[in-house]
């Protein structure tokens, strides 16, 4: 399991793309539904192990073996936002010291900014947790300064979403 936090943008468009994401050279498309429409006249864009049937979309870089797997329908964005991934343990970390209660949500990016300021105001710096063992389970270790990077890509995200309008989101 894990955590994403990036910014809520809107799609300039839909392609059609195969495992390459040969996305760079397809046909755009206004809406999803006009993506999905089009996808749906490919021969074997939905199905697996038909190579003989579907064609290698113009880009790919893999035509012996794409064929085989089945297309799908991407969004495109005018730029992409920062993304902030996080292991479980580690989110619960960060939403503490953010103090979201949410898994999942969505706020404003001077809100977000403030929480920065605050965490980092009322947490103090970030030791660690070494590594546990017992038995067969390891748990892994957290290293020093994890929370203050953490909140420092946070930080950019929440920046690059205040300069864009966007509010942050995070599930």
């Amino acid at each position: 399991m894990s955590t994403t936090f990036t910014a809520h943008t809107h799609p300039v468009a839909h392609v059609i793309t195969c495992c390459d994401g040969a996305a760079t050279q397809a046909p755009r498309y206004g809406t999803y539904d006009d993506a999905v429409a089009a996808y749906h006249h490919i021969p074997g864009a939905a199905d697996c192990g038909c190579a003989d049937m579907r064609p290698v979309l113009p880009g790919c870089t893999m035509p012996d073996i794409c064929p085989a797997y089945p297309l799908r329908v991407q969004a495109v964005h005018d730029e992409e936002p920062p993304v902030v991934h996080l292991h479980d343990r580690n989110a619960e970390l960060l939403f503490g010291a953010l103090g979201l209660t949410e898994t999942a949500g969505e706020c404003d990016a001077d809100d977000m900014l403030a929480r920065v300021t605050l965490a980092r105001a009322l947490h103090p710096a970030d030791e660690g947790v070494p590594a546990v063992q017992d038995g067969r389970v390891l748990v892994g270790e957290r290293p020093a300064g994890y929370l203050d990077g953490a909140l420092a890509a946070v930080e950019r995200l929440a920046l690059w979403c205040r300069e864009r309008s966007l509010p942050v989101t995070w599930a």
